[in-house]
C-alpha cells in the first residue's frame, strides 16, 4: 500500500473507485488502507 486516507477535513480526498479486502482503489489506482472503522463496520 502506497497511501493512506486521512481524517483531515480541510483537504480534497481522493474518490473511491474499487475495493478489495481492506483496500480502497482510487480512479488513478492508487490503493489505500481503509482504517475508518465504526459500529457499521464491526457487524
Amino acid at each position: 500500500m502506497t497511501h493512506v486516507f486521512h481524517r483531515y477535513p480541510k483537504i480534497n480526498l481522493p474518490v473511491a473507485t474499487a475495493g478489495e479486502g481492506i483496500e480502497l482503489i482510487d480512479s488513478k489506482g492508487k490503493r489505500y488502507l481503509d482504517a475508518c472503522g465504526g459500529a457499521a463496520n464491526a457487524i
